[in-house]
């Protein structure tokens, strides 16, 4: 089949999809229960796809489109599918699948597919492309728009003459880089025939002279193709090699129906389609997850006597002055191809221009830990959808990924370094990552061996709890921070700038290409801040010493062989592991832990990513979920 599919569609040179019972699945993930496909079977598909370069369209409804209709031996597979090729994503069609339950009919779920017309173009956000760094004629357009008064903090002057700076930055991109790959073809077209002309007129002077020119405007403007593919396409594992602008421009028209959002299933089961319909259920989405503060309980004062303080000597580091030269340092340490924020600008812009920007980029950073204010439009952030698979037909489905605008990076950057000594000291050995000279495999390899005896008959009782927190980046309630950090010793004029960095930003959804909705956040971490899993750590730590405290009751019994290094948990990161005897009083007082840290911080367990594994447990009625 896939030989006859080759031979039907490599000839066409025009957009084209296909549907379908392939009678095969594409990855493991695509069949629960049976037998395995083989390797062999998914590399044939595989291999097919990539030859057409066709893609998955976005669905909607069942996963798995084929039922075996055995209750002996039920089998569930993604059998059917839609899938597009690259000339169809490059024409900009919309297609979205959506697949019903079999019924009984068919072992088959019926398909309908939907073809979209072209939305109409909507004016796009502004953003910095690194190419336009290259230019000779960058630094002086820099240089005369720079000039501008403006009266106000040094962040107010940053931001308004950022702003002001666009326009510009939009007619330079219009006079030089517009339609950059028809630019880049006619120039090697043109250097192609001067060429050619001079094989046959080796004599004429004024091509030959023109020559050299013609190759290296060739060469600038293949360059500069290549860089705004790379940056659009996002594909950071290739540094170096040809131009490959094919491949990068087929990313980005891959990405863009990847992450493009069609349709969407509603909590009632109802499926919309209508774009502002979709923008308006993931601001409620995100409005109800980010910007409703979330009652807590005060936290137990007593808890943080359960591991070190912060020390005199690091608290006062924390405090001291911030240089030009450390800010200078924060910026150039930030990746050129990260995603730029709400203003556009990405890192490589500040650097290129640094002799013209830095001054006044320093000054707005310094005035921040100077007066601990935040300009909140230095603050505001722009929530990126990810999908967390190919079937994502939910909103709680995406991964919001926060795109913070570079000011506000260089400002939590220079606080999550400051932090990285404190991590050291106050954070538990139980917790490997993000801290520096810890290995979070170490965990990982301690946590199998703990579990390796689980399968042996005769053993004594133990119990193993694996957790996932729910939302948990998204869940840390901002009281909650601001006590930790203050139980830990931290000087109050640190945590204020933690805070207000915390507590004054605002978020936009992005979505298909534009902005939507603009709300205040009232808690959680964002993913995406310098600073965030500095802070996370610290949250858990507070865990980690109340899991220290309550295993000292009479009641708790430890996993075997961790009575001796008094082993009751494991952290990765947002993720834990819990051990215990297996008897109900150690389990109970682990639930217990659980249940008060939720009470506590707003960080509650996912029961339906969360497991309790037992060995020889006799206490076999438990009823009670996790909380």
């Amino acid at each position: 089949m896939w030989e006859k599919l080759l031979e039907l569609g490599q000839p066409l040179n025009m957009p084209w999809i296909i549907l379908g019972d392939f009678n095969c699945v594409k990855s493991p993930v695509e069949k629960q229960l049976g037998v395995p496909p083989t390797w062999y079977e998914l590399k044939d598909f595989a291999d097919c796809c990539l030859a057409l370069g066709l893609h998955d369209a976005q669905t909607t409804g069942c996963y798995y489109t084929w039922y075996s209709n055995s209750d002996s031996n039920p089998v569930w597979c993604k059998l059917d599918r839609v899938l597009l090729n690259n000339d169809w994503l490059e024409a900009g069609f919309h297609c979205t699948a959506h697949f019903n339950p079999p019924g009984c009919l068919s072992d088959h779920s019926p398909g309908i597919v939907s073809i979209f017309d072209n939305p109409a173009p909507k004016p796009k956000p502004f953003r910095f492309f690194n190419m336009w760094a290259d230019h000779p004629d960058f630094i002086p357009t820099i240089e005369r728009q720079w000039r501008l008064n403006v009266e106000g903090t040094p962040q107010f002057r940053l931001c308004r003459k950022l702003k002001s700076l666009k326009s510009s930055l939009k007619a330079f991109n219009n006079l030089h880089y517009s339609h950059i790959s028809v630019r880049a073809k006619e120039a090697d077209l043109a250097l192609q025939d001067a060429q050619t002309h001079l094989e046959s007129n080796p004599g004429d002077v004024t091509v030959r002279d023109s020559l050299g020119d013609l190759r290296k405007k060739a060469t600038f403007l293949a360059e500069a193709e290549r860089h705004f593919y790379f940056q659009k396409a996002k594909i950071h594992f290739l540094k170096q090699g040809d131009r490959n602008t094919k491949f990068f421009h087929d990313m980005v028209k891959r990405n863009a129906a990847r992450n493009s959002i069609l349709a969407i299933t509603k909590a009632d089961g109802s499926i919309i389609t209508s774009a502002p319909e979709i923008a308006q259920e993931f601001v409620n989405f995100y409005t109800s997850l980010l910007g409703t503060e979330d009652q807590t309980l005060p936290v137990d004062d007593g808890v943080f006597h359960w591991g070190p303080s912060l020390t005199t000597e690091l608290a006062s580091n924390l405090c001291r002055a911030v240089t030009p030269a450390e800010v200078k340092t924060a910026v150039f340490q930030i990746s050129d191809n990260k995603a730029p924020g709400p203003d556009g600008y990405t890192s490589c812009f500040f650097k290129k221009a640094w002799n013209i920007v830095g001054d006044l980029v320093c000054s707005a950073v310094m005035d921040f830990f100077r007066s601990g204010r935040m300009l909140r439009q230095l603050n505001h952030t722009i929530i990126a959808l990810v999908p967390k698979s190919e079937h994502s037909p939910s909103v709680a489905d995406y991964r919001p990924i926060s795109c913070c605008n570079v000011i506000y990076k260089v400002i939590t950057k220079i606080i999550a370094d400051r932090l990285s000594p404190a991590l050291m000291q106050l954070v538990d050995s139980s917790q490997a990552a993000f801290v520096g000279g810890r290995n979070i495999t170490d965990n990982i390899f301690l946590a199998q061996e703990m579990v390796r005896q689980y399968s042996r008959k005769r053993i004594s009782p133990r119990c193993t709890i694996n957790v996932d927190l729910r939302k948990a980046f998204d869940s840390v309630s901002w009281t909650f921070l601001s006590r930790v950090l203050h139980g830990y010793g931290f000087p109050p004029l640190f945590i204020s700038w933690i805070m207000e960095c915390v507590s004054t930003t605002s978020f936009s959804v992005a979505l298909n290409g534009s902005l939507h909705g603009h709300f205040p956040g009232k808690k959680g971490l964002r993913q995406g801040d310098p600073m965030s899993p500095a802070l996370f750590l610290l949250c858990m730590e507070y865990f980690s010493r109340l899991i220290k405290r309550s295993t000292t009751n009479s009641d708790f019994n430890f996993h075997p062989k961790c009575e001796k290094l008094k082993i009751t948990h494991l952290l990765f990161a947002d993720d834990l592991m819990l051990f215990s005897r297996g008897d109900l009083p150690s389990i109970r007082i682990l639930m217990e832990c659980l249940q008060e840290f939720r009470d506590v911080s707003g960080l509650a367990v996912n029961n339906a990513k969360s497991n309790i594994f037992t060995r020889a447990f006799r206490m076999i009625l438990w009823t009670k979920p996790l909380p």
